[in-house]
């Protein structure tokens, strides 16, 4: 019988995302990620999957945000996960998968969650935020996604004029996607991941960042592969 250390998969994500601030209390934020990635068995090239994922769009309501009080950094957000990304008509491939390896779910995906920012003095900041993703629809290929969880809980300090440090505890819950009306085994998982990061001012409008994922507990499926540590790069240029 094959085991997980027979598979092993490799995933990168290269993705584009913007937000709009309409007035004080509104913005509203678009995520859209470019997929490749490739699954091995035994050594040997499997599923390869590459192109447009499914992309994010959401709506942020901060009706308190530029009052003196301390709810000023509470704020609502509701969205869609689009199926823009290609799915496949058989999930479930290979003895062993470490999730549904596929560009899209085919369906569209409810998100809510809550967020709260505070400030501290000058140098520290704090955040935490909690959100769900819920399925609308079975996909157009009979594939459900499964409900999702997750919780963040960090903080942030300025440690010179351009240069900012951030740690992050995060934790991800997700239930078992179905195919067909029947769950798939080798999916579902908890997770609880530390993230540090560092950001770094170039300019004004300018800014660059570098994180690392690092799982700490995790609770899988015993046939399923798991993701290790998990790096990140990015630039964010406010116009």
């Amino acid at each position: 019988m094959a085991n997980a250390s027979d598979f092993a998969a490799e995933l990168n994500i290269v993705a584009l995302s913007g937000s709009y601030r309409l007035n004080r209390h509104w913005s509203f934020s678009v995520f859209v990620p470019f997929v490749d990635g490739v699954t091995e068995e035994q050594g040997q090239a499997d599923i390869r999957i590459n192109g447009l994922g499914d992309v994010s769009v959401s709506a942020i309501y901060s009706p308190w945000s530029g009052e003196d009080s301390w709810l000023a950094g509470l704020g609502f957000n509701a969205g869609l996960i689009l199926p823009t990304g290609e799915s496949s008509d058989d999930p479930n491939v290979g003895v062993v998968n470490p999730h549904v390896f596929q560009l899209g779910t085919g369906a569209t995906q409810l998100t809510l969650g809550a967020s709260y920012f505070g400030q501290v003095d000058e140098d520290w900041s704090y955040f935490t935020s909690v959100g769900v993703s819920l399925p609308l629809h079975e996909g157009r290929d009979d594939f459900l996604p499964a409900e999702t969880f997750s919780w963040q809980l960090g903080t942030s300090r300025k440690l010179t004029e351009n240069l900012s440090a951030k740690l992050t505890l995060s934790l991800f819950h997700g239930e078992r996607d179905e195919f067909l009306d029947q769950e798939i085994g080798n999916t579902g998982s908890t997770t609880l991941s530390l993230a540090p990061a560092l950001s770094y001012a170039l300019t004004d409008k300018l800014t660059t960042s570098l994180s690392v994922t690092i799982p700490v507990y995790r609770r899988a499926n015993e046939t399923a592969l798991v993701v290790g540590p998990l790096w990140s790069a990015g630039m964010n240029y406010r116009f």
